[in-house]
């Protein structure tokens, strides 16, 4: 049996510090995404790595990019717009 993947983070701006509610994260050229919570933060728990670019979008913030290694099982993304 395969061990699951995680990858989760927290959004914030990187002028104030402040947590990004709401923004939308998802894997580049998938269906497969989400929205952060209130205090900023997403988790994804799936079994294969969808894709190997997770963006994360915002309105008033230019988009992220994130390159996933997809070697390891677990990643912690903090992303500062």
């Amino acid at each position: 049996m395969a061990q699951q993947k995680v990858i989760s983070g927290k959004v914030k701006d990187s002028h104030s510090e402040e947590v990004v509610p709401f923004a939308s994260v998802f894997f580049k050229n998938t269906s497969i995404g989400k929205l952060t919570d209130s205090s900023g933060y997403f988790s994804f728990h799936i079994n294969e790595w969808p894709g190997d670019t997770l963006i994360i979008t915002c309105v008033g913030y230019q988009p992220f990019l994130y390159v996933i290694d997809k070697t390891r099982d677990t990643l912690l993304v903090n992303v500062q717009f």
